[in-house]
């Protein structure tokens, strides 16, 4: 009696799922996922632009003589030796067309690093050296100190990945409460959206990036 009791009462329940108009539906999914796909959506857009930007200069820049200013490593409030929260402040200037300039840029996407590793970042560049920098000719306020291939940007689209993959599980079981079919339709949606993303990172690492920095 207990167990036929419990069938019907999970036919009920499916049948009041399968009775909520779709538009109920949508909004409950964007209620819970929108948050995370704008969280998902940050991550990838950084990732993107940044992995443009790097390719952009590391390919295009050129090389102009620059003087160093002013170079120390900077240790956030808080931050343990082992973290990799420190980042160096060094500045220099440059003159390009007749224009000079300054500029604070190390490398075409700034990262953070162990203490140890930004120390000797700033001891490669001790004040009043003079050096060999980089500009962007067709942003001349754009210099940077050394050509560096980040992993980390396609790291942050991989990241992205993660809360949009949370969204696409839970649209496929709300969906699927109205029928297996559209279910099937939003997973392989999803699922094509973020396979494409994955697989595009992955020919701008092989097409962009030196074989020493994709190990």
């Amino acid at each position: 009696m207990n167990s036929k009791s419990k069938l019907s009462r999970k036919r009920e329940i499916q049948e009041i799922l399968i009775d909520i108009h779709p538009g109920l539906l949508i909004a409950f999914c964007l209620v819970l996922g929108l948050p995370f796909v704008g969280l998902g959506g940050f991550f990838i857009y950084r990732g993107v632009t940044d992995a443009l930007q790097q390719a952009a200069l590391n390919t295009k820049a050129i090389e102009i003589p620059a003087l160093i200013l002013s170079s120390k490593l900077i240790r956030p409030v808080g931050a343990v030796r082992d973290s990799s929260s420190f980042y160096a402040d060094i500045e220099f200037s440059y003159e390009y067309e007749g224009v000079k300039r300054q500029s604070k840029r190390i490398w075409p996407v700034e990262e953070t690093g162990k203490e140890a590793e930004i120390q000797a970042v700033v001891e490669r560049f001790p004040v009043g050296t003079k050096i060999i920098a980089f500009v962007d000719p067709i942003k001349p306020e754009f210099a940077f100190l050394e050509k560096r291939w980040s992993l980390m940007v396609y790291v942050s689209i991989s990241i992205g990945c993660i809360p949009v993959s949370f969204v696409t599980m839970l649209a496929t079981l709300l969906t699927g409460w109205r029928g297996p079919q559209l279910s099937q339709i939003v997973a392989a949606a999803f699922s094509v959206a973020i396979a494409s993303m994955i697989l595009m990172a992955a020919l701008h690492v092989w097409s962009n990036v030196p074989s020493e920095f994709q190990a």
